[in-house]
């Protein structure tokens, strides 16, 4: 149904990487395997979404690790990595946004309610004095009660804005922390890459000279004879 109409594409790859994966596991030919993971990536690089090429890249690379084609695997696990960091550090940056802007409202709204209290405070120390030069005490003591009650609010509020601005700290350290180890990572990966190049490229050099040692051989035989 989904291959009719052409509309939802996403889950028609999806749904690809999914038969795919379940000819693996009921040990189908190679063929018929490669046949709906190709399909599965053709879909998503038409309509690309970074979760599934994820999850497509992580099962392609099983896949490969599994058929001990470990070039393939380590190739594809590279992309993997490259679409979960990505997904993760997206993550990270949209709680951390979140995080801030509640934080600036909150921060904002103790500003407005700070204003109030204090004309409260005033308005009830006004009273307050009106009430002991009248020799009202129950009146007094009672503004004064209200007066501690607005002046304890306050402090709860700016201890949560504290609290609020410490967690928010706390969150972007983790986040540039999480962004360095991602750089690192890829700072280790391009090594092991330019490694396994100078491997082959010594490897290459070896083999060519061992195969001109024996064109050597071969000749000095020619000339001897």
């Amino acid at each position: 149904m989904l291959e009719k109409d052409g509309k939802n594409q996403l889950m028609l790859a999806r749904r690809y990487m999914s038969i795919g994966t379940l000819c693996r596991e009921l040990k189908r030919d190679t063929p018929i395997i490669n046949q709906y993971y190709n399909k599965s990536l053709s879909l998503l690089q038409t309509k690309p979404d970074r979760e599934s090429l994820r999850d497509y890249y992580f099962q392609i690379t099983d896949y490969a690790v599994e058929n001990k084609n470990f070039t393939a695997a380590y190739r594809n696990y590279k992309n993997y990595i490259l679409y979960r960091d990505s997904i993760l550090s997206d993550k990270t940056a949209a709680a951390i946004a979140e995080i801030a802007t509640k934080y600036e409202t909150n921060k904002k709204d103790n500003e407005i309610l700070r204003l109030n209290i204090q004309q409260g405070v005033k308005q009830l120390e006004i009273e307050k004095q009106h009430a002991i030069i009248s020799g009202n005490e129950a009146i007094a003591h009672q503004r004064q009660i209200e007066i501690d009650l607005l002046l304890k609010s306050q402090e709860l509020r700016d201890l949560t804005i504290s609290r609020q601005q410490v967690d928010l700290e706390k969150q972007l350290l983790q986040a540039k922390t999480s962004e360095q180890q991602l750089e690192i990572q890829a700072a280790q990966n391009d090594l092991q890459d330019k490694q396994l190049s100078n491997q082959k490229n010594v490897k290459s050099f070896l083999i060519s000279c061992f195969l001109f040692t024996i064109l050597l051989g071969f000749a000095f035989l020619i000339v001897i004879n």
